[in-house]
């Protein structure tokens, strides 16, 4: 087990930085300090590793923003705790950001492993949407539909948030908290 987590390490930057086609098992083996044979002996290919990577990076990520996640907090509360552990994050795993960030293409199990990465982001957040009770759909939707939507565009907010989290390392990170507090909460109208 202690050697799968030391390919995983290793290959972490390696595919965050030059993605997963450019990446050759050459290169996982040697930054891992192992031969190609022991690399297969735990991962069965360069797909497998990948995935396995994607999984365990998710599910670092998810744990790191759900852990201060206080449902019971008011909704303003929570979305700016959420920036803010997004942005903490990111600045302290970029690579972890990069690789779940990548739209990687051609490897069918690759796509679906990235997939499954930003289907279960957005399931968290669609779950904890849900179980606000103050939480009303807009006229029309159901509850669960209007949650998933709503978890879509979190999300999709919080990837371009983590983005310019790494990318602009010099804008503090209760500024860019509050830029998502801002989106989420006042939306782009620009009203007070």
């Amino acid at each position: 087990m202690e050697r799968r987590i030391v390919l995983l390490d290793a290959a972490l930057p390696l595919f965050a930085n030059r993605g997963y086609e450019a990446t050759s098992v050459s290169d996982l083996a040697a930054a891992a300090g192992v031969t190609k044979p022991v690399l297969y002996e735990h991962f069965g290919s360069k797909q497998e590793l990948y995935v396995a990577l994607v999984g365990r990076e998710a599910s670092r990520i998810s744990d790191a923003i759900l852990a201060r996640f206080d449902i019971k907090e008011p909704l303003e509360a929570r979305l700016r705790s959420l920036g803010l552990e997004a942005v903490g994050f990111a600045r302290g795993q970029p690579d972890a950001v990069r690789l779940l960030l990548q739209l990687p293409v051609g490897d069918t199990e690759v796509l679906a492993a990235h997939e499954r990465a930003r289907t279960g982001a957005r399931r968290l957040v669609a779950a904890g949407i849900l179980a606000d009770p103050l939480f009303h759909p807009s006229p029309g939707m159901s509850r669960e539909i209007a949650a998933a939507l709503l978890a879509d565009l979190h999300t999709a907010v919080l990837e371009r948030l983590v983005n310019w989290a790494i990318e602009h390392p010099e804008i503090p990170a209760d500024v860019l908290g509050q830029i998502f507090l801002d989106v989420l909460w006042d939306g782009l109208s620009g009203s007070d």
